[in-house]
């Protein structure tokens, strides 16, 4: 009981504070070592996107119990300069909070195309206050309790340049297809294959993008050594 009381002391938040720091910088290497190390397929994203959003939401966290430690210290005097900073920085805790909703949405990724209002452009960064845009005007920083008030649409990358398209049409189903996609490593697994299929038809239309430097030639023949058929144009049965 008497170490559990430790904790209300200076000394105590002053370990706790490191054993957060601590906790953020393993966190960071995971997501590293599954970036750099991992393999390449639908399970390792999901846990590096699950990782990404525990990362998110770790620090609001940590400085909550933080704030909750200071607060035990010396209840009164500490809570009323809580409430102090509280009521003087409510715009930039608004806005870092918004920014923390914003970035957990699956659709806000970089190099995404976004629109908030009238603005319309490419994320180029995603900083903890706020969003750098690249528009037809230049790179324009929006914070993101201006993007919450405006709202925002979240547009395709389907069409973007560096998208491919193949037609495929094969027996195996579309779950094995994107299996073997991301056991190719010219495949830029941070923007994931789309497999779709066509209506009224047994053909597949995936689409996907190639690290740089890598030929489309490549994984065309890497998915007929599959004995998966694929044409750049629209097969029709």
């Amino acid at each position: 009981m008497g170490d559990f009381q430790k904790i209300d002391t200076w000394q105590g938040l002053f370990l706790l504070f490191i054993f957060l720091v601590l906790m953020y910088f393993l966190l960071n290497a995971l997501k590293f070592a599954l970036e750099r190390f991992g393999a390449k397929n639908k399970t390792n994203k999901a846990l590096r996107i699950s990782l990404q959003k525990f990362k998110l939401l770790f620090v609001p966290i940590a400085s909550v119990l933080l704030l909750l430690d200071f607060i035990s210290i010396n209840y009164v005097p500490h809570t009323l300069i809580l409430i102090l900073i509280c009521v003087f920085c409510y715009p930039t805790i608004k806005n870092y909070v918004s920014g923390i909703v914003f970035k957990i949405n699956p659709l806000t990724t970089l190099n995404a195309t976004i629109k908030i209002g009238n603005q319309r452009g490419e994320i180029k960064k995603m900083l903890p206050l706020g969003l750098v845009v690249n528009t037809k005007n230049g790179e324009q920083f929006i914070n993101y309790t201006k993007v919450e008030e405006k709202g925002f649409l979240i547009h395709s990358k389907e069409n973007n340049l560096f998208r491919q398209t193949l037609y495929v049409e094969s027996e195996f189903d579309s779950n094995y297809i994107l299996d073997v996609l991301f056991d190719n490593p010219i495949i830029n697994y941070k923007e994931p294959p789309i497999i779709k299929k066509q209506e009224n038809s047994k053909v597949l239309k995936l689409q996907y993008t190639l690290e740089k430097g890598a030929n489309n030639k490549d994984i065309v023949s890497y998915l007929k050594t599959l004995n998966i058929t694929t044409n750049s144009n629209k097969i029709t049965n």
